[in-house]
């Protein structure tokens, strides 16, 4: 009986994550190395395949051995840091490892000219003997983002292109090489908008300067710039000067380092290693909980899972589909627009724009779709991740009220109202996210408040929680920059008044 109650852990717990984390980082890089370097097939940017997918893959594996981590008994009765070790157990050696593939794949190639590069055949680093830096044709891309907490800085980045001729530069066609640089600088993001429109001025002013002390330093190795979000901003500012422009531009950037001075296998055995060795301790350190042990044992889910009632409520066919349905899409369209190689911070606002944002001048040429689509685009993870927190709580308050139908229906009734009220109102800004359908729910919640169509017992909590939640977003949206008040107050009216209006009352079967 004790053999059954209290499993080896090596069995159990050690040796099953032990091989997954084998066959992931070797499965992955293989799949990569045939796929990717070899074939040529996966439409990925470069970020994605290196970085965004071994993450996802790493966390979702992780969470499969949840349970029997559920098993282990930590005083907080949380396994977090067992699962964020797991974590790091898959995805450490995996990045490593794509770089290492890299390095032995892609070898140094010597040309004598730019124009010797075949730019139908990828190749990471070139040794070019001899060129001439066309600095009379630059093309230049800006983009602001942000970041920080609350968004606090801002960051003006130029991606700047000017082509790499050979003996002479041809000035009749579109050159094939550029010579690629990215200039950054910051400022508060609080600063006034003079202040801003100063720093930038001041920003592109020193572009000359930069390119000057770059090309001083410049020698003969370069790195090309595999396809991803700066390539296409490198691509964006040539087509601003060769509007015809075709063909892939070939992309380079000076390199400081020969590929062979980039980590080895030693460092991906190492980072394993010392990763095995961490899990291990953790695993072998702390005691069994019993409780949780039967509960595996038995397959019945463990009483106040936190994890498995997200799980439940994500559902689409569980107790609030409603809810359900909303969070999954807008969290659907963010993967994807991850996987397509929108970064996971501060989205710049020219991408935004390309993947559906709300921008009055568009609308204004005939692109009308925008005012449904910005209702489902995020300009980064914290800004999905508040929303859809946001919406979980208002479909827990309302959509049993007033039924899934009724609530998918108001919340893109509101998120309409929002979207053209904010647009209007703002005429010069790209605005997005759902936060203007999430305040109309909250604002449907206060208007049947108001008109006492919400069971006794939770009027109270539900004035707390409306209160608490209009009140703070609305703070905030008064203190932090680039926030869509006018959709916020807009989408707020719009559900109070909808509140107000006999909604016909949900029965649950």
């Amino acid at each position: 009986m004790s053999a059954v109650t209290h499993p080896s852990k090596f069995r159990f717990i050690i040796l099953p994550v032990l091989l997954t984390a084998l066959a992931f980082i070797l499965g992955y890089s293989f799949l990569r190395w045939l796929l990717d370097i070899k074939l040529h097939l996966l439409p990925l940017k470069h970020d994605v395949i290196i970085l965004v997918l071994p993450g996802l893959f790493s966390i979702v594996l992780a969470l499969l051995f949840r349970r029997r981590f559920k098993t282990i008994q930590f005083k907080d009765k949380s396994s977090f840091w067992l699962l964020f070790f797991t974590t790091l157990l898959f995805l450490g050696p995996t990045l490593l490892m794509q770089q290492y593939l890299e390095n032995i794949s892609y070898r140094e190639i010597q040309v004598r000219y730019p124009g010797q590069i075949n730019g139908k055949a990828y190749n990471r680093n070139y040794y070019v003997g001899d060129y001439i830096p066309d600095t009379s044709h630059v093309a230049v891309y800006h983009i602001a983002t942000t970041s920080g907490r609350y968004e606090s800085t801002l960051h003006y980045t130029s991606f700047i292109a000017f082509p790499l001729c050979d003996k002479a530069c041809d000035t009749t066609g579109i050159p094939p090489v550029w010579y690629c640089l990215r200039y950054s600088s910051d400022l508060s993001n609080y600063s006034s908008d003079t202040a801003k429109d100063l720093a930038f001025n001041g920003h592109k002013a020193a572009l000359p300067e930069f390119i000057r002390n770059n090309l001083s330093k410049t020698g003969h190795l370069f790195e090309r710039e595999p396809a991803s979000e700066y390539a296409d901003y490198y691509t964006r500012a040539i087509k601003r000067r060769y509007p015809a422009l075709q063909e892939t531009p070939i992309l380079l950037k000076p390199a400081t380092t020969h590929i062979s001075s980039h980590e080895s296998l030693m460092w991906i055995a190492l980072c394993f290693g010392i990763g095995l060795v961490v899990f291990t301790g953790i695993v072998l350190y702390k005691p069994y909980d019993p409780v949780a042990l039967k509960q595996y044992i038995s397959g019945n889910p463990y009483p106040e899972d936190t994890f498995y009632q997200v799980i439940q409520f994500l559902h689409p066919k569980g107790d609030y589909p409603g809810s359900a349905m909303l969070i999954d899409t807008n969290l659907v369209i963010y993967l994807i627009m991850i996987l397509l190689g929108v970064p996971l911070a501060s989205v710049p606002a020219s991408t935004l724009l390309h993947n559906g944002a709300l921008y009055y001048p568009a609308v204004m040429e005939g692109q009308y779709w925008r005012i449904f689509t910005a209702i489902f685009i995020h300009s980064g993870g914290l800004h999905i991740l508040y929303n859809m927190m946001a919406l979980g709580v208002a479909g827990l308050m309302l959509e049993k009220l007033i039924g899934p139908k009724q609530f998918i229906g108001l919340y893109l009734i509101t998120g309409l109202v929002a979207s053209v009220v904010s647009m209007y109102w703002d005429k010069d800004s790209i605005q997005m996210g759902a936060s203007g359908a999430i305040f109309g729910l909250f604002g449907i919640i206060a208007g049947m408040l108001l008109r006492k169509a919400i069971p006794k017992d939770r009027i109270g909590p539900y004035w707390v929680i409306l209160v608490a939640f209009v009140g703070l977003s609305l703070l905030l949206g008064l203190v932090m920059p680039n926030v869509g008040n006018a959709a916020h107050i807009s989408g707020l009216i719009a559900g109070v008044l909808l509140g107000l209006l006999p909604l016909k009352a949900y029965k649950t079967k």
